[in-house]
Parts: C-alpha cells; structure tokens; sequence
C-alpha cells in the first residue's frame, strides 16, 4: 500500500502542475491602452478648418514665448487681427496679442483644456468662470470633461485615429442647468480634427457651429525636396534620367475652395484690398464695382477674400454685398 501511494502522490502533483500550466496559458492577454502625451507644434505648423456655413479661419504657428511663467505658442490666425498664445502644456488659449505686440487675456474662461496624456476613460474637472453670452453677470461654472473612445474619424482633411472627448458645462447657480460639447482629437495632426455641439438642458440654450478640419501642414512631416545639380553640359531628351515622382506625405495641403463657396460682389465704385481687418492696413489692391470675390472668412466688420489672381486680403463689410 505504501509503495501505491509513492506512485500516486507524485502522479498527482504532475497532474496540478499541468492543469495549472494549462490555466495560465489560456487566459486572456491584456491589451494596452492607447495614450498621447502633450504635442510639440513647430514654427509652421498650420491647421485650417471650415465652420458648418463654410466660412473658414486659418492657423499658424509662429514661436514660442514666455506668459506669466508658462511657455506659450505664439499662433497667428490668418483670418484674424490678433495673434493668440496656446498653454504649450494644455492647448488651452490663454491670451490675445494685438497688432502693437500687447497681451490681453480672454474675458471667457471656459475654453477647451486637456490633461494629457489622454487615454479612454479619463476624466478631470475645472471650476471656471466668466460671463455667458452677453450678459454682464460672473457666473460660475465646472467643466466636466471625458475621453470616452479612440476611434476612426472622416473629415475633409483626411481619416484619422482620435480621441472622442466629452466636454459638460454646469452652471453652479442654476440646478440642472448645462450643455455638452464633444471634441475628436487626432494625435497624428497635433489638435482637434473636428468639433461639434450636443445637447442643452435646463434653461440653456446651445448655439453657435461645428467646424472640420479641412487641411493641415506639420513641418516634421513636409516632404523632403530631392537635391538638384545644375550642369553646364547639355543632355538629350532620350538620355534624360527617369526620376520616380516623390511619395505623397501623409498631410493634406490646402486647396483653393471650389467655385461654389460663397462669393461676395463689390458694390461701391471702388474699394481697397487691404493687407489686414482695419483700415490701418495698407492697401495692396484696389476692386471695381461689381468684380466678384471669394469669400473666405470674416473679423468684424471686415470680410477676408480671394481676388480671381489668387490674391487674398480684406475688404470692408460697406463695399460689398452676399
């Protein structure tokens, strides 16, 4: 009997030991989850959207400075009268700076913040606040955001891989009161590909547009030009290199809009073109009555256009008509 259980103890652990094996080898792998530390923009980087009445606006990136001790980048709007400073850390827009380089900072405080690195499922809050619409009363107000996917996303820039994030905004002083917004931000591009309004409740009434990017340049990602030798002796056409076009890079370059984008028509004698949204701008052309122009964006009172040449400035609102 002893000798048996000699046999079968050790037999029986063998067993253990396998079915353990076993058990460890099926069991399912854990799948990293996706994440995006903070982009770095480069002097040049540029990103143009078009809004939902396809106006559109332009940015640029120009530099980097130092604001109340942050690092900003130094972003011209193309379509603007002021340049504006992005958190290098949030993308958050901090401040305004004017024609005579002075900084103001947004009267609103409630503007798109993220907490990299982004992942699906984080969540972070802030208490901001400012004054909504045109009122003069200061509310208060928390800003609940949410990255709830990464997921594909088609605008006319291209396709993309984005972080799909929730943005709730709740009124501190009115009980149910609040709104969402919802934000698709693309790692590859550097910024949001796409922005779009969601639904109001309480007393809040959501309004303003969505916008889509419509094409973007990255400097780390421009194609490099191949090198040219120039030489005196002359080449026959039959002995000419055959050179393989480039590979397309993987950006979107803007493009002209097409022939059905708005257009505006000169209706005064004359007009100036001028080189910015204000008459302190020089003018740099000069339109006739009834010349029809490209209607590409708006500041005010001005309207920022595109002659049949190609060129583009700005015309005062009185001079023309939709």
């Amino acid at each position: 009997m002893k000798k048996l259980l000699f046999l079968i103890i050790p037999l029986c652990l063998v067993l253990l030991v396998h079915c353990a094996t076993e058990q460890k080898t099926t069991l399912p792998t854990a799948i990293s989850q996706e994440k995006c530390d903070a982009p770095i923009w480069k002097v040049g980087d540029s990103w143009r959207y078009i809004y939902d009445n396809k106006r559109e606006w332009e940015y640029r990136v120009l530099g980097i400075e130092e604001f109340k001790n942050r690092q900003i980048y130094v972003v011209e709007d193309l379509y603007g009268l002021y340049k504006k400073g992005f958190d290098t850390k949030t993308l958050q827009h901090r401040v305004d700076i004017g024609p005579d380089r002075k900084k103001v900072v947004p009267m609103t405080d409630w503007g798109w913040r993220y907490d990299f690195p982004l992942y699906v499922g984080k969540k972070w809050e802030k208490m901001v606040s400012g004054t909504a619409g045109s009122g003069s009363i200061q509310r208060n107000y928390v800003l609940v955001y949410r990255v709830l996917s990464f997921e594909d996303v088609t605008v006319l820039g291209g396709t993309f891989k984005v972080f799909k994030i929730e943005q709730e905004q709740r009124d501190l002083t009115q009980t149910g009161v609040f709104f969402k917004t919802y934000l698709w931000y693309s790692p590859e591009v550097k910024r949001e590909v796409q922005f779009r309004l969601g639904p109001a409740f309480g007393s809040w009434t959501s309004s303003g547009q969505g916008y889509e990017l419509k094409s973007f340049r990255l400097v780390d990602k421009q194609p490099t030009t191949p090198e040219v030798k120039s030489s005196t002796e002359k080449v026959e056409p039959a002995t000419k290199p055959q050179v393989s076009p480039p590979e397309k890079p993987k950006i979107s370059i803007p493009v002209s809009p097409p022939q059905s984008t708005y257009f505006v028509t000169v209706t005064g004698t004359s007009a100036n073109i001028r080189s910015g949204a204000g008459n302190e701008f020089p003018a740099i052309t000069i339109v006739k009555q009834g010349d029809k122009l490209i209607l590409l964006g708006e500041h005010g009172e001005w309207f920022n256009v595109r002659l049949e040449n190609g060129q583009e400035g700005w015309i005062s609102k009185r001079f023309v008509k939709e």
